[in-house]
């Protein structure tokens, strides 16, 4: 199905977990998939887990029959 939107999560540890969402609701973690923007500041991401400060979102190419397409999430900051 095609993707609705990118959903990023950042627990307390600096843990990261990006998922894919669905149009018709359904979510699969596309974690190791995504990759990393920084907007802001110096993040990296190693072993699913942010470090660093700034302001970062994820992007994941989605393919849907010959359709290729790019959704990014929302910003997220970090400390």
């Amino acid at each position: 199905g095609y993707a609705r939107y990118l959903r990023a999560e950042l627990d307390s540890n600096g843990s990261v977990r990006v998922y894919r969402v669905n149009y018709d609701g359904s979510e699969t973690i596309v974690t190791s998939e995504a990759k990393l923007i920084v907007l802001e500041g110096n993040v990296t991401l190693k072993n699913g887990k942010l470090t660093g400060s700034g302001t970062v979102a994820f992007s994941y190419t989605a393919k849907v029959g010959n359709y290729t397409y790019e959704i990014c999430s929302m910003a997220i900051k970090t400390n």
